[in-house]
């Protein structure tokens, strides 16, 4: 997580996390203790919520592989639904079509690419990655309206 506070912590433990050798490491204190982010601890009721999901499929070649199956699982899942649109910027302005996607991942590559599906979900921004043809990766970000029962308790 990060905080301007503190810079960055961990979302489980609210440790203060720094930069050290290539990784984030835990801070220690004076007395050799990590503190905890006061971003982690200053918690108060706003009555929303919020979810990530982040997910990497990596496929072995083959010449029948169609990409998109696991952001589109994802996507029914949290929402009911699959994606609606696609695009490789905002807004996703074509209809969801994992062939589409697949064919633009094989004429773009080795070259990394961005596509971005649109969702029914208000405030959703769900991302799909392919690096050198053969990466599914997602990230869907949603708050309340876009979590499939999210209305319950």
């Amino acid at each position: 997580m990060r905080d301007e506070r503190c810079g960055y912590y961990d979302g489980l433990t609210g440790a203060v996390l720094r930069w050290q050798d290539g990784t984030f490491a835990p801070a220690r204190d004076e007395s050799g203790e990590t503190p905890v982010a006061d971003a982690f601890t200053d918690v108060r009721p706003t009555g929303e919520r919020q979810l990530v999901v982040s997910f990497r499929i990596l496929h072995r070649p083959r010449a029948d592989l169609v990409l998109g199956g696991a952001p589109e699982a994802a996507w029914q899942m949290l929402t009911g639904g699959p994606p609606v649109s696609w695009g490789t910027s905002e807004p996703a302005g074509l209809l969801w079509s994992r062939r589409q996607l697949t064919e633009l991942a094989y004429a773009r590559a080795p070259r990394p690419h961005l596509g971005v599906s649109g969702c029914p979900a208000p405030a959703a921004s769900p991302a799909v990655r392919w690096l050198r043809g053969s990466q599914d990766q997602g990230i869907r970000g949603s708050g309340d309206q876009g979590i499939r029962g999210s209305g319950e308790s």
